[in-house]
């Protein structure tokens, strides 16, 4: 599968969780002070495989990036992903919410 495979706004069944090693670079988000103090890597893996991998309505809103990744934003909760057909490569929840994630649309062209 290439980026072309996903879909911008439908549903990307086929992306896979992320990577033991992207799961490394992202214990940051786990810790105190972040994201999400206190959630175990599993958990963060399931979460952001869940989001990255759900189809645009209702709460969440999403694009397709120039670089083929796709972006998925919940406006309630404020999680923001970007997966690629390889796999989820970071979630997380931008200080500045769906303002961040307007603003990555118009420089990312979705």
């Amino acid at each position: 599968m290439d980026t072309n495979d996903l879909s911008a706004i439908g549903a990307n069944p086929s992306i896979p969780d992320m990577t033991p090693m992207s799961q490394a670079r992202h214990t940051k988000h786990l810790q105190a002070g972040k994201s999400y103090p206190g959630m175990s890597m599993e958990e963060y893996v399931r979460k952001s495989g869940e989001l990255a991998r759900s189809e645009v309505g209702g709460d969440v809103d999403g694009y397709k990036a120039s670089d083929g990744g796709i972006i998925r934003y919940n406006r309630i909760t404020g999680d923001w992903v970007k997966a690629y057909t390889t796999g989820v490569a970071s979630m997380y929840k931008p200080k500045r919410g769906i303002d961040y994630f307007n603003d990555t649309r118009i420089e990312d062209g979705g």
